[in-house]
């Protein structure tokens, strides 16, 4: 699978309430996907892995410098980014508090080990729950000016 089919799947099953893909190559470093989700922002970088082997390092070499300098400066800035790695035929939510050069060196199954999500490996359930952990995560960022509302506790 490439970047651009896990966008299609990714799209179609509609885990936030808009979202586009970014092909920018004005803003060097930045992700892929720039989304919205209960009026807060966020950003996720798609990365697919053909690595498999549970002692791969499938995210080794998968990051441009401009990639680590932007997340860095997001991070540090208090913006929600994420990565979504595509392996095994299942998509890894990675945690949000883990920087870029220390996912590098995890292999895969320490990766999935610390995987905040880890979705289904057949096509119906491929991002069952994604949402779900998504508004997790966001909630501990700052939201997008002007946006926030206070969330209504759910019944």
């Amino acid at each position: 699978m490439t970047e651009q089919a896990l966008w299609a799947r990714l799209s179609h099953a509609a885990p936030w309430d808009w979202a586009v893909r970014v092909e920018n190559r004005v803003g060097p470093g930045t992700p892929d996907i720039n989304f919205v989700l209960e009026r807060r922002g966020g950003w996720m970088e798609l990365k697919v892995s053909p690595r498999t082997h549970p002692s791969c390092h499938p995210l080794q070499g998968a990051f441009r410098p401009a990639q680590y300098a932007w997340h860095a400066r997001a991070r540090k800035s208090g913006v929600f980014t994420c990565v979504l790695l595509f392996a095994k035929k299942q998509a890894i939510l990675l945690p949000h508090t883990l920087d870029l050069p220390l996912l590098t060196r995890m292999t895969l199954a320490e990766l999935q080990s610390v995987a905040v999500w880890v979705g289904g490996n057949t096509s119906r359930g491929r991002f069952v729950g994604l949402r779900e952990k998504l508004e997790q995560q966001t909630d501990e960022t700052i939201c997008m000016a002007g946006t926030c509302t206070a969330r209504q506790p759910s019944a």
